[in-house]
């Protein structure tokens, strides 16, 4: 590590080896473009970005999926909350109904922000809030394709496990273990929704992916 980043605060630390393993993402001219305007617009979504951007990646190769699609899918999966005021970002407290509508923008602005750079990352980050029982933005169109649906899941898989151990505004990080029963609940709950058009790609999220995702993240914790 060159000395002057062992020099520098932790924070600043971790979050360029995050983006040392993204960095064939950042070689893409708008996808980095992007990502910086997300920094500097909102520093704690762009941490969550590229913290998805790596489990997203890890997860995804641990079930083959193209390496390239989900850094990208992981990083530029908020990329629409640019047009989220920070207001309703950074709010400490509950949304209401009219900050819950504004918020649930951002996955149809993040698809639309994308599909002229990379369609098939698209097509793979407008899903990541369709398969909870508040699902948006759309309710029931779903891929027919096998691989992409399991790369939406795995992006679903990277989201949550993000969402829930970091703390936000309105809440405290979760435990691990709470982090596990939620998940377990949450995929129990997408198998029996009808919500998936390829039901054998489920079989991959199991107890065993969801551990080994929960540990990848506690692991980006390392210093």
């Amino acid at each position: 590590m060159p000395e002057a980043l062992e020099q520098a605060p932790r924070s600043i630390i971790h979050e360029e080896k995050l983006k040392s393993e993204l960095k064939e993402v950042f070689t893409n001219e708008w996808f980095a473009r992007t990502a910086i305007e997300l920094k500097e617009y909102d520093r704690e979504t762009y941490n969550h970005s590229l913290r998805v951007g790596v489990l997203a990646s890890r997860i995804g190769t641990r079930l083959e999926l193209p390496e390239d699609l989900m850094k990208k899918s992981g990083l530029s999966h908020d990329f629409g909350k640019l047009h989220v005021p920070l207001h309703i970002l950074q709010k400490e407290g509950p949304l209401t109904d009219d900050e819950r509508i504004t918020m649930d923008t951002h996955a149809d602005a993040s698809f639309l922000m994308a599909q002229p750079h990379d369609n098939q990352v698209a097509t793979v980050i407008v899903a990541h809030h369709e398969y909870q029982n508040h699902s948006y933005p759309r309710k029931t169109s779903r891929p027919k394709d096998t691989a992409l649906e399991k790369s939406q899941l795995v992006l679903v898989l990277a989201d949550r496990i993000d969402a829930w151990m970091s703390e936000r505004p309105y809440k405290p990080a979760f435990s691990p273990e709470e982090t596990r029963d939620m998940l377990m609940d949450a995929f129990a709950e997408i198998k029996q929704s009808g919500k998936v058009q390829n039901p054998e790609v489920l079989g991959a999220f199991d107890e065993e992916l969801i551990d080994f995702a929960i540990q990848t993240r506690l692991n980006l914790d390392e210093k």
